[in-house]
């Protein structure tokens, strides 16, 4: 993914989505980007449902766009394997929100017996 901040002027970062998930207490989406080149940032988004409704109305709302979406779905899947990857790989492949608190649980655990 390229994402452009107008903190860095032209500079293009390349980030990945490492993270998606429903955060029931606040009623939101949460998105966790991480980019890596040039800087790395940690970015996380929380979307309500109004905004889902804005992005599902903005990505649906045009039959070009959904054409646009599935070639671009099928050019990524089908293209030649000699693509470029965006992101450096060594860029954590996506975690899901369980893996996640199991890890926590496991380091929780780790440290509680060294302390006693």
């Amino acid at each position: 993914m390229r994402v452009n901040s107008s903190g860095l002027g032209k500079t293009t970062m390349f980030a990945k989505v490492t993270l998606v998930d429903i955060e029931r207490e606040s009623n939101t989406m949460r998105m966790c980007i991480e980019a890596v080149e040039p800087v790395h940032w940690y970015i996380t988004i929380r979307m309500g449902p109004t905004d889902l409704w804005h992005m599902a109305k903005a990505l649906l709302g045009s039959p070009l766009t959904l054409i646009k979406m599935v070639y671009l779905l099928a050019k990524g899947v089908f293209g030649p394997e000699n693509i470029k990857p965006e992101v450096p790989p060594e860029v954590p492949p996506i975690l899901r929100a369980n893996e996640i608190k199991k890890e926590t649980r496991q380091d929780m655990k780790a440290q509680s017996s060294q302390v006693a």
